[in-house]
Order: structure tokens, then sequence, then C-alpha cells
């Protein structure tokens, strides 16, 4: 295995994971800036689109990728520390966006604030499933896969729709990094042929109904199919993001500035989200043309 240690930047991370990382929190921002701003439906626009078939993929893999260092600390410390850097930061975070905007606080909002957020909370779940998993199982491919499908099976009742999109993802990144993927040499030519042929299947077997908003993952055949399609998407075209960055050279301004928003990334995703799901109650745009909002929304972002 040839590794590039030219890639690696401080606290042993790969640059192309902060790159990368950093392009997705402004798109999300980008889009929920369609989403709030623009009050368009998010999935009539192209870029939302677009987007959408690979972000939150994207977000769990990378997060997989560089949790996997924490799978064998004590369990309790690991618990420990991932309440204080994801549920605490949306709780206080949460709450200092929402009374700027003017909204109301009280100990039923705060403790509400890991929900609104919910990529925060869902993947603190995430992340404990995983240590226990791996407790149990050992391996974490056999983690994976049993966590993957045992998840399904939870009622639908009880709200695990996106736990249910995120667990594989995870773990898919907890595999690339224990068994060192991302830190293969790959000849420009071999990425090229990844590209169009992982272009070439989504755009084959994608289709608009596939999102998790539209279509749950249900324990049901035909929703286990989109799931499983879901999963392929989103890890495709993650990994090619990924592998693409890996392939450029950017100048050092925008890799400093891709760096910051990973390293803000989750700062960044509670503030916006806060701010825009109150400030579009009073504030929105309408009757502008979808490469208007566009505009607009980039701007915004």
């Amino acid at each position: 295995m040839i590794i590039d240690d030219k890639r690696i930047v401080k606290n042993n991370r790969l640059l192309e994971l902060d790159q990368a990382k950093g392009m997705a929190i402004f798109l999300v921002i980008y889009t929920h800036c369609i989403q709030y701003i623009c009050r368009g439906d998010g999935f009539d626009n192209i870029i939302y689109q677009c987007v959408y078939t690979f972000h939150m993929p994207l977000f769990m893999i990378i997060s997989g990728y560089l949790f996997h260092s924490k799978m064998n600390v004590n369990i309790k410390n690991v618990i420990t520390s991932q309440f204080k850097h994801l549920i605490l930061p949306a709780i206080f975070l949460g709450g200092i966006v929402t009374l700027f905007c003017g909204g109301n606080i009280n100990i039923v909002t705060l403790a509400k604030m890991p929900l609104v957020c919910w990529f925060l909370g869902n993947l603190f779940i995430t992340s404990i499933l995983y240590l226990i998993g791996k407790r149990l199982f050992k391996d974490i491919i056999i983690t994976t896969v049993l966590l993957s499908i045992s998840i399904l099976l939870i009622p639908e009742s009880y709200g695990c729709y996106f736990l249910k999109f995120f667990i594989p993802f995870f773990g898919f990144g907890l595999c690339l990094k224990k068994y060192g993927l991302l830190q293969i040499k790959i000849k420009r030519k071999v990425f090229l042929l990844f590209a169009l042929v992982s272009l070439l299947i989504c755009a084959l077997v994608w289709d608009k109904s596939y999102y998790i908003y539209i279509t749950p993952p249900l324990m049901k055949i035909s929703n286990i199919i989109v799931h499983i399609i879901r999963f392929v998407v989103g890890s495709l075209l993650s990994i090619l993001i990924i592998l693409g960055f890996r392939q450029m050279t950017l100048p050092e301004w925008i890799n400093k500035l891709l760096s910051n928003l990973s390293y803000n990334s989750m700062a960044l995703y509670v503030c916006h989200y806060i701010f825009l799901t109150n400030i579009s109650k009073y504030y929105y745009l309408q009757g502008y043309k979808e490469y208007e909002n566009d505009i607009i929304s980039l701007v915004s972002a």
C-alpha cells in the first residue's frame, strides 16, 4: 500500500477531507438559503437536487472516518466527549441564535435544540451505536452490516428515518479509515476512469423520488432497493469528491478557506440553521425565477 504523506495535515487529517467537508458545509448553507429565503420547493431546483444526492452521505462518511480513532477508547469517555462536542454546542449556540432572532428561550426550548439541529443529534446516536456494536461484534464490517440491517426493523413511529439513512455511511467511513483506502495514491487516468464510471452509474440509477425526504427507508422491498441505491450513489459521489480534491492543487488561500469552514462546520451548521428557520418566519422572497433565487441564495450564503 502506497501512502501519500504530503496530503496529511495537522492532527493527522487528510487535506482532501477538510477540503471536501469545507465545500460541503458551504453547499448546505447555500441550499438552505434556497429553501428558507427563497421559499421554493427545493426538489424542483437543479442545484438543490444535485447537492442533496451527496452532502449528507459525505458528512457521515467523513465523520465515520474521523471517529475511527475513538473506537477503542473507553466508551464512557467517548460518550462524554461526543456529548460535549455535539449536543452542548447545539444547545448553547442554538439558544444564542434563537435569542438574537427574537425567539423565546426556556428549558424545553433548549432541550429540544439537539432535535431541531437533527443532524448533530443523529450523529451522536450513530456514533454511540457503533461504539456498542464494535464491542459486541468486534469486526467493523460485520458491525456496519448488522447495524444497517437491524435499524431498518425499527417501526417508523419511532422516527428513525435519518438514523437508518446515516448508519451505513458512517460505517463506510470507519471502514475507509481502518483499511487506509483514502491514503492510497491513485493515478490521474485511474481517477478519471473512476469518475466517468461513477457519474454514469449515478445518472442511470438515480431518480428524484429516491431522496430521503420523499422515499423514507421503510422495511419494504421497493424501499429497501431505494435505500441501497441511495447508499451506492451517495458513497460513489462522496468518494469522487474526496479523490477529486486530491487530484487538484488549489491556491493556498482556498485551502485555508475550506479548512476553516471544515474546522468550524459544526458551529456554522447550528448558527445558520437556527437563524434561517427563525428569520424565514418573517422574511422571505417570492416571485423570482430559479436562476435569480440561486444567485440571491449564493450571495446570502
